[in-house]
């Protein structure tokens, strides 16, 4: 998964996955571990039904143990501005948007 995952992150390329129970579509920024040790994606959530039920884009954090049936998308997307700090509760980065 790892190595699907990095490289939409460095095509610029959507995702797909299961998630707790629910589809979701994201656009990938940032995989490595957190704080607690946890393997995690740091992604951009898109706004829909059929992304995640989300009414407007969110940065959130998923547990890389809970994906499941992941796709990579041929759909690119352009980076976002960045409101927050990129790397904010990434402790090691394996890549990112940035680092590819």
């Amino acid at each position: 998964m790892e190595r699907e995952i990095c490289g939409a992150i460095a095509g610029k390329q959507r995702i797909a996955f299961d998630y707790n129970g629910s589809r979701h579509v994201v656009e990938p920024y940032v995989y490595g571990l957190l704080s607690d040790g946890t393997l995690a994606l740091k992604a951009r959530t898109l706004p829909g039904r059929e992304t995640g039920w989300w009414e407007k884009p969110q940065w959130l954090f998923y547990d890389a143990d809970r994906i499941s049936e992941l796709s990579v998308s041929s759909d690119r997307f352009e980076e976002a501005r960045l409101t927050n700090n990129l790397m904010e509760g990434i402790v090691d980065s394996y890549c990112s948007i940035t680092t590819g």
